[in-house]
């Protein structure tokens, strides 16, 4: 017998992929039930009973919702919607309770939950439409966040987002005993290119900056356009790597460009580099400043040679 056409598009639709936190075996048996049968929603659920086994499943897959009871054997009240949201923060919460608490609810808002249920009210469609409602409301927050934190033109960071992924980069980095290495680079002449040829063209060689760096870097580093003509980049250092090494690659990156487009306005990077040894606890602030000086020196260094010649 053939399936109708609603079958085959359900089919078709990949099931959502929920973590279920519940302690209570004989109601967590019914909520999986209910999840089964949903009409409108298919659910892949995977059932653990404690806070530390939630943290576990969510550090190896991606899941689209977790469903979490707030009294677990390990974790009560908002310890733990506040620990999972810490581990993953893009994934949304929906809550099941059992008392009906106005403050704990303000609590577990606060902590990123997306909803509330109480148990004694659950039927298949609260469920449902409370899961969809929390996944779509988190994409939504998830996209706007995304957008706070990256630059309209390049799409790399923007100063806000580069500070933050930056820290936590140079944080595991220190765990790791791993050597760092942050760049600087002002983009020369871009006053001029704006004034001469007008801001589209001063765009066009932000771009052209933009692709140099993401030909030279790894997918894992951390890039930022903080600002006009100022870019960042925190990059894991690897044992062979030295500074040297890395400017060498960027400069013929930076050729590459200019010979890719011969009609075009030239780019040519002013840069400063700061350096950590393995197992130095170094500071972004530290960092910063110092790739910044250096760059600042490399730039003055080049107009001096420029004015000589």
């Amino acid at each position: 017998m053939s399936s109708s056409p609603n079958e085959d598009s359900l089919a078709a639709i990949r099931p959502f992929d929920l973590l279920l936190v519940e302690d209570d075996a004989p109601l967590a048996r019914g909520l999986e039930e209910t999840l089964a049968t949903a009409g409108r929603s298919r659910f892949r659920v995977t059932h653990v009973t404690r806070l530390a086994d939630a943290l576990m499943a969510v550090s190896a897959r991606r899941y689209d919702v977790v469903l979490l009871d707030l009294n677990l054997p390990d974790a009560r009240g908002p310890v733990a919607p506040r620990t999972l949201q810490k581990a993953a923060s893009e994934v949304p919460i929906v809550i099941l309770t059992g008392v009906e608490d106005d403050q704990l609810a303000e609590e577990n808002a606060r902590a990123g939950v997306q909803d509330y249920l109480l148990k004694r009210e659950i039927n298949g469609d609260i469920l449902v439409r409370s899961l969809r409602y929390a996944m779509e409301r988190s994409k939504l927050l998830n996209a706007a966040k995304a957008l706070s934190v990256r630059d309209e033109l390049t799409g790399l960071f923007n100063r806000r987002g580069f500070l933050g992924a930056a820290e936590q980069q140079l944080k595991m980095a220190n765990r790791m005993e791993k050597p760092v290495v942050l760049l600087f680079a002002d983009v020369d002449g871009m006053k001029e290119c704006n004034d001469r040829f007008g801001h589209a063209q001063g765009d066009r060689l932000l771009m052209k900056a933009t692709r140099t760096f993401r030909n030279t870097f790894r997918e894992s580093d951390v890039l930022g356009r903080l600002g006009g003509d100022e870019f960042a980049i925190l990059s894991l250092a690897s044992g062979e790597e030295t500074s040297g090494l890395l400017v060498s690659r960027l400069q013929h990156n930076i050729d590459f460009e200019n010979l890719a487009q011969p009609g075009s306005i030239p780019l040519s990077l002013s840069v400063g580099l700061a350096y950590t040894e393995p197992g130095r606890d170094a500071r972004l602030e530290e960092l910063m400043d110092q790739a910044d000086s250096w760059m600042y020196d490399h730039k003055r260094r080049r107009k001096r040679v420029t004015s000589d010649a």
